[in-house]
């Protein structure tokens, strides 16, 4: 209740669009949209460190403590700011191919599955039909930067076809994508 009693506080009306309230963090003024999209991107980090521990022995309990001494980002975070900085250069395909790849080299010992890591060391532009989960696992930054379920799934789609261009790895991203921003 707090929280959202601070967030309230917060609001600001923006007077060159009189239909939208402004949200104010951290001297950043967001949409209400894109003030929770960036907490998915946050979630899906913080995620992926807390579980990093338990990715090949898994637990069944609620009880844990979060962050470890052995806790770590894997490929999952890595390539969600990949998807990050392509949205931010303009998030067509070729920016999600060269963020990707470009991100990814910069470490390569975090956790990719042996086919991502073949495509990882080749030139070649072509996905590898992967049906897997990474597009998803990645998806996050789509659901803060667009403001419309269909701009999302667009995103989410195109994303995904760099290396996931697979029917199964596709719709997985998208519905990651739209459950996030519903």
């Amino acid at each position: 209740m707090k929280a959202q009693e601070e967030l309230t506080k917060a609001e600001k009306f923006d007077p060159a669009n009189p239909r939208v309230t402004l949200i104010k963090a951290e001297d950043i003024y967001f949409t209400p949209e894109q003030y929770r999209g960036s907490k998915t991107m946050i979630g899906a980090i913080a995620g992926d460190i807390i579980g990093s521990i338990y990715e090949r022995h898994n637990i069944k309990t609620k009880s844990f403590p979060l962050f470890q001494p052995e806790s770590r980002f894997t490929d999952d975070s890595v390539l969600t700011c990949a998807v990050a900085r392509a949205i931010m250069n303009g998030g067509i395909h070729e920016d999600y191919l060269t963020s990707i790849r470009t991100i990814g080299r910069m470490y390569p010992n975090c956790g990719y599955g042996g086919h991502f890591i073949d495509w990882l060391k080749s030139d070649s532009a072509e996905p590898y039909n992967s049906w897997g989960n990474g597009s998803a696992m990645r998806v996050s930054p789509v659901i803060w930067a667009y403001d419309s379920l269909k701009e999302v799934l667009r995103a989410a789609k195109v994303s995904s076809e760099v290396t996931h261009n697979h029917p199964d790895g596709i719709k997985g991203a998208q519905a990651i994508a739209s459950a996030g921003f519903l």
